[in-house]
């Protein structure tokens, strides 16, 4: 308490840190350390760690990260070259799905598995969820 009272930062300040690191329940932590930029920085208790795929012996299967490609028809070459593609290969992926012109992606991106998401700028409404206010 006595630390806390030296940061002056009040209880409430601490559990909504805590809580923004999806900790909702203070037994959980083993240290928690104040940084000089004002972040709180939690371990915690191994019980409570959180598990990852190491820990359950299990190996990754998904793609890596996401890679924007094309931005408002605009290609990034450097992004193809870097996963060893070329735009025949592009254009090739684009006509699977009826998509001939860049200029009609808003936005395209690829992993390093070469899975391709693309969305284009008259995106049809039928398969967009309705969003409620």
């Amino acid at each position: 308490m006595e630390n806390l009272r030296k940061t002056q930062y009040s209880i409430d300040n601490i559990l909504l840190m805590l809580r923004e690191k999806d900790i909702f329940n203070v037994q959980d932590v083993r240290i928690g350390i104040l940084e000089a930029n004002g972040n709180l920085t939690v371990m915690k208790k191994a019980e409570k760690a959180t598990v990852t795929l190491e820990d359950m012996k299990l190996t990754r299967t998904g793609d890596d990260l996401a890679m924007p490609l094309i931005i408002e028809g605009k290609l990034y070459k450097k992004i193809l070259f870097q996963l060893n593609l070329d735009e025949k290969w592009l254009m090739d992926r684009l006509a699977e799905e009826s998509v001939y012109n860049l200029e009609d992606i808003f936005f395209a991106s690829i992993t390093e598995g070469k899975s391709l998401h693309i969305t284009l700028r008259k995106q049809s409404a039928i398969n967009i969820p309705p969003i409620y206010h």
